[in-house]
């Protein structure tokens, strides 16, 4: 059997340094994150991968204008729309929650709004997808009681990831059925 692909990518920041109403002229960076962002995602569509999981940081903030966040919607539509599933866990800079609700409303994008677990179903076998959006204090207390908040283990699935937009140092370990699995596929 040919192995499941995703393609992973975080920490885009879409809306740094891109200014719609720029005070001063001067060159800068926020366009060529959008095309860095726009790239991957088309490189994705190409190659035919069978997921896509953002890992937070889609956005430089968590308050982002109507427009950019058509920008980032965009392309992830794109991707959505080839039959792509796409998985965003929110991260710090989204304060732990995607703004808008562009995203929820495509059926093909899957936001962690809350601690969860998605399926994607790809080459006759099954990857639960468990995420978290980011936990701004005390997430070394509350990671073991969050993880199974996801339901994680009621899904039936060949192989199991865990979501999440920063470091649980010291946390008390999850069952290991709920580290990525080693599956024979």
């Amino acid at each position: 059997m040919s192995p499941i692909r995703i393609l992973f990518l975080s920490d885009t920041h879409l809306g740094f340094d891109m200014p719609f109403r720029p005070r001063i002229q001067r060159r800068r960076r926020g366009p060529e994150f959008f095309a860095n962002f726009k790239r991957v995602l088309d490189d994705a569509v190409a190659r035919g991968v069978d997921g896509v999981i953002h890992g937070g940081d889609l956005f430089y903030r968590s308050k982002v204008p109507q427009r950019l966040v058509e920008m980032a919607f965009k392309p992830m539509k794109a991707v959505a729309d080839a039959g792509i599933p796409v998985f965003i866990v929110p991260g710090n800079h989204e304060r732990s929650r995607i703004p808008h609700s562009e995203f929820s409303i495509h059926p093909n994008i899957y936001v962690f709004t809350r601690p969860r677990t998605f399926c994607l179903k790809a080459k006759g076998r099954t990857l639960a997808l468990s995420g978290i959006p980011f936990v701004r204090k005390n997430i070394r207390r509350h990671f073991k009681h969050l993880v199974a908040q996801t339901g994680w283990s009621r899904q039936a699935a060949d192989c199991r990831i865990l979501c999440l937009h920063q470091s649980v140092e010291g946390a008390p370990s999850a069952p290991p059925a709920m580290y990525l699995e080693e599956a024979r596929m």
